[in-house]
């Protein structure tokens, strides 16, 4: 019946590790833009957006992650390392939440594997090296325990250029649009226009019917 909650028929379903998917983090970036700099906000609506479709530990771990670093990238001062350490505080606040919230899943952290995926990027001699270790080791798949880690480690692996980070997003392989989206949003926050030229923000308001500038506009008078 609409609008009631019925008990599953087999609840052990529910426990379906493939769950653990990376759409919560993919859609999180715009809603941290409405908390600009108040990071424990951006989690908390972080967790309220995923609930009603990634109901788990992980899934809202990483949404957690983007949503913290997006709004920390908001700040004055902000800079790559705060952004950094920013998303591993969303991963270990969202953990904690999804696991009282949620359902806990088997799954590696998503906090300590944007810390290796991070340390992959640092050990690297180029950014194409660190392509290729965060796609073997840390993986860029449909779970979020990979999509997540390998965009921090990705932007890390860029020294925080926007254009390089969402290359690398792409070039990453498997799931590429996700990792690339998110990367953006976080690249995005971080630098602004200064990460983009006028061609590419032409491009993108061509191709899709946007007015980026409108856009961004209003979503700053709403969050003032």
């Amino acid at each position: 019946m609409l609008g009631v909650e019925t008990t599953p028929t087999y609840p052990f379903l529910a426990y379906d590790c493939s769950k653990a998917t990376n759409g919560s983090a993919m859609k999180i970036g715009p809603v941290a833009l409405f908390s600009p700099g108040k990071l424990d906000e951006a989690i908390s609506n972080a967790v309220t957006i995923c609930l009603p479709t990634h109901a788990n530990n992980l899934s809202i771990a990483g949404a957690c992650a983007v949503a913290a670093a997006v709004s920390y990238a908001l700040m004055p001062d902000a800079n790559l390392y705060g952004l950094v350490q920013a998303g591993l505080y969303g991963a270990r606040k969202g953990n904690e939440i999804g696991s009282e919230k949620g359902i806990v899943l088997a799954g590696p952290s998503v906090e300590k594997r944007i810390q290796l995926a991070v340390e992959l990027a640092l050990r690297s001699d180029s950014l194409d090296a660190a392509i290729n270790e965060i796609a073997d080791y840390i993986g860029s798949g449909l779970m979020v325990y990979e999509a997540v880690p390998a965009a921090f480690g990705l932007a890390v692996a860029a020294k925080g250029n926007t254009m390089d980070a969402i290359c690398a997003g792409v070039n990453v392989g498997y799931d590429t649009d996700t990792t690339a989206t998110m990367i953006g949003a976080m690249m995005g926050a971080l630098n602004g226009m200064n990460g983009l030229s006028e061609n590419d923000l032409t491009l993108i308001d061509a191709v899709n019917h946007f007015d980026m500038r409108a856009l961004a506009t209003r979503i700053h008078e709403c969050a003032r």
